[in-house]
């Protein structure tokens, strides 16, 4: 992506999201990333000349530190889209186990809604959001840069914009390793920046929750780095849908787009 000085204005639109960009006359910022709505943030209006192409924000921030009136970090305040409320959004069922991805979307929607595994989605109104849930494959059948493309470019060409990952582990023979492993393989096909609006779901299908105390103790610290520790154990049988059970997970959902 690259963004020019054009005549007089200052912002670039894409999405939701407005681009305050300072570029001196005749120079180009490159930007490399694909998605800004994911991480953008608000920063103050400075008189600082920019010359140098960044990596990540935390290289920014560094080098930010040592100009003069130097006032703080580039990141003063949360993505501006999150200060809209949250109205519509997209939740994407990822998982190991097609079986347990599509059992998922059908409790979430009400309705065997999902059959097996494979691009698919469903449109509905849940607790007076605009909801579409799009089923992917399993991670099984992701294993070409063409199979992964076809599936990131399904999640980001249907709307709504806002999105949610619900990474889906059945709680059926869990182990630690399990988990580790199933979040690394997540991260590989959606990348780093996916796991900031992720939610993993523990499944079942049992009218008594698991205990999983002792598990989530073992991964306590590797889930807070990757997904903030964003976890809910969610009964995936249809028969057993429990309406408030889905009002909370999507309650969280808003929670990590800044909704609530």
């Amino acid at each position: 992506m690259e963004a020019r000085r054009v005549r007089d204005y200052q912002f670039y639109v894409w999405d939701h999201v407005a681009l305050a960009l300072h570029v001196e006359n005749d120079q180009v910022l490159k930007l490399d990333f694909k998605k800004p709505e994911d991480f953008l943030t608000y920063c103050e209006k400075d008189d600082v000349t920019y010359r140098f192409e960044f990596q990540n924000l935390d290289e920014a921030n560094e080098l930010v530190k040592k100009w003069p009136e130097w006032l703080g970090a580039l990141k003063v305040e949360r993505p501006l889209q999150m200060h809209y409320p949250v109205t519509e959004l997209k939740l994407v069922l990822t998982g190991s186990c097609g079986e347990e991805t599509s059992s998922t979307g059908n409790t979430l929607s009400g309705k065997q809604a999902f059959y097996s595994s494979g691009l698919d989605s469903v449109e509905m109104k849940l607790d007076n959001l605009e909801v579409k849930i799009i089923n992917t494959p399993e991670f099984s059948e992701l294993t070409t840069k063409e199979e992964i493309k076809k599936t990131l470019n399904y999640i980001r060409l249907s709307g709504p914009a806002l999105h949610v990952f619900l990474l889906v582990i059945s709680l059926k023979n869990i182990t630690a390793d399990l988990i580790r492993t199933t979040v690394q393989r997540f991260e590989s096909i959606f990348q780093n920046k996916a796991l900031r609006r992720t939610m993993i779901l523990f499944t079942h299908q049992d009218q008594t929750e698991p205990d999983i105390q002792e598990i989530m103790q073992k991964v306590q610290q590797f889930l807070t780095e990757k997904v903030g520790n964003r976890c809910l154990v969610f009964n995936n049988r249809l028969e057993d849908r429990d309406p408030q059970r889905v009002s909370d997970l999507l309650r969280e959902v808003k929670k990590i787009l800044g909704g609530e």
